[in-house]
């Protein structure tokens, strides 16, 4: 979204202009360039338009930012990449997409769908079954059901097949998940 009375591509200093000044058609100096250049942006930055765009840019991307704050911090992050990257898609869709009902911005349809396409595209690219298996077994989301999204439930069970010698100790595994997830056993003790 540019708007077309301001041109940021200027490079250090560069305010060429090819209009001429209307009062004489003599070439601005580049003081008066300058001046143009500053009265344009202050006209742009006071007009109602530039706030609309600038709080729709800020409400489609708060998400990606925090996302990327969250993996500037110096923590171990493994279990975090499947449901940060789900949460951004769903927050994505839900603001983005006509379908949802909840979009009221100025954004055109095939932006936004680009928007949600480049998150999926990151997301295909960016997972790994690792990724699900260490979701599903961080204690910080124990109450979910993880299983119900059948690409969990697919990549942690081939995150055991590759840990695990034979199907007997894949399915001794997926035994101990369940009572982990149920509490049940030694999995009980508060303490754990």
């Amino acid at each position: 979204m540019r708007h077309p009375r301001l041109s940021l591509d200027v490079e250090d200093g560069d305010y060429s202009d090819e209009q001429s000044d209307e009062g004489g058609g003599e070439e601005l100096t580049k003081e008066a360039k300058r001046q143009k250049r500053f009265n344009n942006i202050r006209s742009y930055i006071r007009d109602d338009s530039f706030w609309t765009e600038t709080t729709e840019i800020l409400r489609a991307l708060a998400q990606v930012l925090r996302n990327l704050k969250f993996v500037d911090e110096d923590r171990p992050l493994l279990e975090f990449v499947w449901p940060m990257m789900l949460n951004l898609h769903r927050k994505a869709t839900a603001l983005l997409l006509p379908s949802v009902g909840t979009y009221g911005g100025i954004m055109p349809l095939a932006e936004r769908k680009k928007y949600c396409d480049l998150i999926m595209q990151r997301w295909v690219y960016l997972h790994r079954p690792v990724h699900s298996a260490a979701y599903a077994l961080n204690p910080r989301f124990h109450g979910s059901d993880h299983f119900a999204d059948p690409e969990v439930r697919d990549d942690f069970a081939s995150v055991l097949r590759d840990m695990l010698a034979n199907d007997e100790e894949v399915g001794a595994a997926l035994a101990e998940y369940h009572a982990y997830h149920k509490k049940d056993g030694p999995w009980a003790d508060p303490i754990i």
